[in-house]
């Protein structure tokens, strides 16, 4: 397991969430589109604010998917370099309800 899967899986168990939680509820998924900044490349900043937006994402009952573009041409910022939350926890994205979706922002 990688540094980002390990930290990712003892946020969620510190907020008190459990995969089995995740694998039997039908939740909303969250489209994290943005970051404070408008980010080009990959730096601590960016990736501290995405697992910020990730753990809010969680907390609020959405199944949060990064999608932030970046520059020169990369369509996802996070998906160039980490995987999704959802492949991290081991939940199975296309058993999730996809009726109603948020596009999620948390002001500065």
């Amino acid at each position: 397991m990688n540094y980002m899967e390990e930290y990712m899986q003892r946020m969620v168990f510190l907020m008190d969430f459990h995969i089995d939680t995740f694998q039997n509820k039908k939740m909303p998924i969250c489209h994290i589109t943005s970051g404070y900044f408008e980010y080009k490349n990959l730096n601590m900043c960016f990736v501290n604010d995405m697992v910020a937006r990730i753990a809010e994402a969680l907390y609020q009952g959405y199944l949060p998917v990064v999608e932030v573009p970046g520059g020169e041409g990369l369509e996802n910022l996070w998906g160039a370099f980490f995987k999704q939350p959802h492949e991290i926890l081991g939940i199975d994205y296309d058993s999730y309800s996809k009726d109603v979706e948020h596009s999620y922002e948390i002001e500065p």
